[in-house]
């Protein structure tokens, strides 16, 4: 190999090494202040409001039962849950719930009740 073909392989090597480094410290900045790439994609559900089934349980009194509500979510995570009558459960009685790529997202509000929640995808 010529010593031009050398030094044009070496320049192109370090190109796309640094172009490679560029791109992993954008995705670790990006991770660093909780953004991925694809946020939407992680768990296949869009921010906004969206139809939920919701399996209640009180382990203080024994009662269950299933809701059909809506949820709000923000970056995969169920943010509030919205009752029919008007109520909700929002950042003042739960923490944000990751869903999972089923659509899933388990929920314990300030009072100690457990929320199955399935976002319909």
């Amino acid at each position: 190999m010529s010593r031009k073909a050398t030094i044009v392989l070496i320049v192109l090597s370090i190109l796309i090494s640094c172009q490679n480094a560029e791109r992993d410290d954008n995705a670790k900045e990006r991770s660093h202040i909780g953004i991925s790439q694809d946020d939407d994609e992680d768990c296949g559900v869009e921010d906004g409001t969206q139809s939920a089934t919701i399996d209640y349980f009180n382990p203080k009194t024994g009662y269950s039962t299933t809701y059909s509500l809506n949820v709000e979510v923000e970056n995969c995570q169920v943010v509030q849950i919205d009752f029919n009558n008007g109520g909700y459960l929002d950042a003042n009685h739960i923490e944000p719930a990751d869903i999972d790529e089923n659509g899933d997202a388990t929920i314990e509000d300030d009072r100690g009740r457990n929320f199955e929640v399935h976002v319909q995808k």
